[in-house]
């Protein structure tokens, strides 16, 4: 797969359509402090480097870490940035068939947070997960929902200190599953 990073590039996350429709995403870096956003597309013969939005700039961390399909002109991938202040916060991609554009989402209950994974059952049943305050002296779990139309927060159980979710899956929207972990 195409590496554009002349220090870094990883991928952490993939999804296939079809066996011809194959996207990884990641992130890539020309030096050792920032980074940006890696998307790759296997057209069956090649794979072949996608420009994606860096919400943080090329002077800040642009990651991916998670990537759903919905169909091939309905895919979602998830990460973080770091804003203005070096403060991580979630990214959310959404590619259209044409382009990927970077999508708002509520603020996260701390501040801040990273999305690991995104799962979905429908083109309005879309869920991202992660962890808010990765730089906190707590970390709690971190959830959101897609209606169709937004974004939105969504409670989910921090069992105690340092909590995060690392993957999801949907079966339907009233049958989501999410693990991670925490330190007691």
């Amino acid at each position: 797969a195409p590496g554009p990073g002349r220090v870094r590039n990883a991928l952490d996350g993939v999804t296939v359509v079809t066996a011809c429709n194959v996207w990884a995403v990641g992130g890539y870096a020309d030096n050792f402090r920032y980074g940006q956003t890696l998307i790759d597309h296997w057209n069956g013969t090649a794979w072949r480097h996608v420009p994606s939005p860096n919400p943080g700039g090329t002077t800040r961390a642009n990651d991916l870490y998670g990537v759903t399909a919905v169909s091939g002109t309905d895919i979602w991938a998830v990460g973080d940035y770091a804003n203005s202040g070096d403060a991580l916060q979630p990214l959310i991609l959404h590619w259209n068939g044409r382009s990927w554009k970077a999508l708002a989402v509520p603020r996260p209950p701390q501040g801040v947070g990273s999305l690991y994974s995104v799962a979905a059952s429908s083109p309005s049943d879309v869920w991202a997960v992660g962890e808010t305050c990765g730089t906190c002296a707590t970390d709690d779990t971190l959830t959101y929902h897609w209606n169709g139309s937004t974004w939105s927060l969504v409670t989910s159980p921090s069992p105690d200190e340092f909590a995060a979710l690392r993957s999801v899956t949907v079966i339907d929207p009233t049958d989501v599953w999410a693990v991670g972990d925490y330190f007691s």
